[in-house]
């Protein structure tokens, strides 16, 4: 699936992205040291292969900038861990993760075409929510779903950072409605 509308494409992220993504996540990983004091993941050989496997399974989309270098990304599945253990029963929503962008390159808007485009995919697959997880401590980053109209269902930890989490979920509609 590729996004053409814009100078960058969305585009299904190949094995042979799979280093540049890995910088991708370590340079996010750092920024959220810078952010809030510690980093979001801290098992980053897990991670990688975690990462490693959502390539191979085709859920992980870049965008490239006309450097060809990997600006963004974001991941998504039908079911997430996190909620479950939350306790929260399955409904129709898409779950996304990895939504990540380069801190050192200016992307103007490719984060929300990526959440977007995440959010045309649920409607695609008659989905009502999207829902995602983050560290809590990450406040910028939760206002900015509660702006696009994400709310708070509940709270974890993390497993591999003992980091406390947020649980958000959206309605579809509102989201592309923000975003439009």
């Amino acid at each position: 699936m590729n996004d053409s509308a814009a100078n960058h494409r969305i585009e299904l992220a190949q094995m042979s992205d799979f280093e540049a993504a890995k910088q991708l996540l370590d340079r996010a990983n750092d920024y959220a040291l810078a952010q809030s004091g510690s980093h979001s993941w801290t098992a980053m050989d897990h991670v990688h292969a975690n990462l490693l496997k959502t390539i191979k399974e085709d859920r992980f989309y870049i965008i490239k900038n006309d450097e060809g270098e990997i600006v963004a990304s974001i991941s998504f599945d039908n079911k997430r861990r996190q909620w479950k253990k939350a306790g929260f029963e399955k409904v129709e929503a898409l779950y996304f993760y990895k939504w990540m962008k380069n801190p050192a390159v200016v992307v103007a808007d490719e984060p929300k075409r990526l959440l977007r485009f995440v959010a045309e995919q649920a409607k695609l697959q008659d989905k009502k929510y999207l829902r995602c997880d983050t560290i809590a401590e990450l406040s910028e980053l939760v206002n900015y779903y509660k702006r696009l109209g994400f709310r708070e269902m509940g709270s974890f930890m993390y497993d591999s950072s003992k980091r406390p989490g947020v649980l958000l979920q959206a309605d579809v509609d509102e989201v592309l409605a923000k975003l439009a």
